[in-house]
């Protein structure tokens, strides 16, 4: 199968790290894999050298467009895909408004997030759901979220979760001196960073010291000013990107999102893959990753997110060791390559 995956980037994210992932993935079954990105940087890359990486080097101006869709149909034509699959809301309806120029070709769409966009942006997928054959997203949440602004009805909108590859073994939870949390994303309002360290700013108040915070993350050492405000900077490390969290999971103790909204986070699934107890906001499809109801607080709210971490380094070693190892059992189980790409192989079929 001739499989050609369409994204509006391949920076630094989520739904850039599933589209590598799904190439790599594909490519080892087999298959052939062409990835085409709309504009930016590439920054976020398969492993497989046998896959073809295309930019169509897309502004905003007219005659970048069309120099773009050109360059698009050119590309389909030697790839010849069997199913294009795009990702993210501008390669979305660039699909499927190039549809007609790529017939005979299924074309599959999928959102990566409860919020792509405002009500404009809503109103271009009602009205184009008619020109792709599968609209899928990630999270039962994320779906909702679309129904209820009227961007696809129920039955249009299939949930496909994401996957998180299994390289991960048991974790021999160990005591420590100090409790150790990681949290990785970009630093914007999706992410509310400034709630996780006003709960850091809560734990100091109550007299907590044992805790370390590492937030790895474009964009994260913006928060430095803020840090400094709360007087928290000592239990604080704010770190560049990190393409791969192995290490920094290996070090870590329990991972903690402060997230506003989310489609299905891919660091608290790898966290979990990982067998690091999560701290989580109830944001989105986060907790269907399938976390413990008794770890997950709402939105927004600072002393309910230090409270839990607080709950968190009291428990003793054997309960760590439960949650670790029923988290990463969860992921192997529900969310791992096996478990999840044989639903994107019956799409593309």
């Amino acid at each position: 199968m001739n499989i050609l995956y369409l994204i509006t980037g391949m920076g630094l994210g989520g739904a850039e790290k599933c589209v590598a992932d799904l190439a790599d993935q594909f490519t080892q079954r087999g298959h052939n894999v062409h990835v085409i990105y709309m504009t930016g940087r590439l920054l976020t890359k398969p492993h497989s050298a046998a896959i073809k990486i295309y930019s169509l080097e897309m502004s905003r101006n007219p005659y970048s467009i069309m120099r773009a869709i050109l360059r698009y149909c050119i590309i389909c034509h030697k790839a010849k895909p069997t199913v294009i699959h795009s990702h993210m809301y501008h390669a979305n309806i660039f699909s499927r408004l190039t549809r007609f120029l790529v017939p005979k070709v299924k074309l599959i769409n999928t959102a990566h997030s409860c919020n792509e966009g405002g009500a404009l942006r809503m109103l271009a997928y009602n009205l184009t759901n008619c020109l792709c054959d599968t609209f899928t997203i990630v999270s039962q949440a994320a779906k909702q979220s679309f129904v209820e602004k009227k961007a696809a009805s129920n039955n249009q909108l299939i949930v496909v979760p994401n996957f998180i590859i299994q390289t991960y073994t048991k974790r021999n939870i160990q005591k420590r001196d100090k409790v150790n949390f990681l949290t990785a994303g970009t630093n914007n309002s999706a992410k509310d960073y400034p709630t996780l360290l006003r709960s850091i700013q809560i734990l100091r108040e109550l007299g907590v010291t044992n805790v370390h915070f590492t937030i790895v993350g474009t964009e994260v050492k913006k928060l430095l000013n803020l840090a400094q405000q709360l007087t928290i900077t000592d239990m604080v490390s704010l770190e560049g990107y990190c393409n791969d969290l192995k290490d920094l999971m290996a070090k870590s103790d329990a991972y903690v999102s402060s997230s506003w909204f989310e489609g299905m986070p891919l660091a608290v699934g790898e966290a979990m893959s990982a067998g690091l107890p999560v701290v989580v906001t109830n944001a989105g499809g986060t907790s269907e990753w399938g976390m413990e109801d008794n770890w997950i607080v709402p939105i927004g709210r600072p002393n309910d997110l230090a409270q839990k971490i607080l709950q968190f380094i009291s428990l003793d070693i054997e309960s760590v060791q439960q949650i670790s190892d029923k988290n990463r059992i969860t992921i192997s189980n529900l969310f791992s390559e096996a478990a999840i790409l044989p639903q994107w192989l019956s799409l593309y079929k």
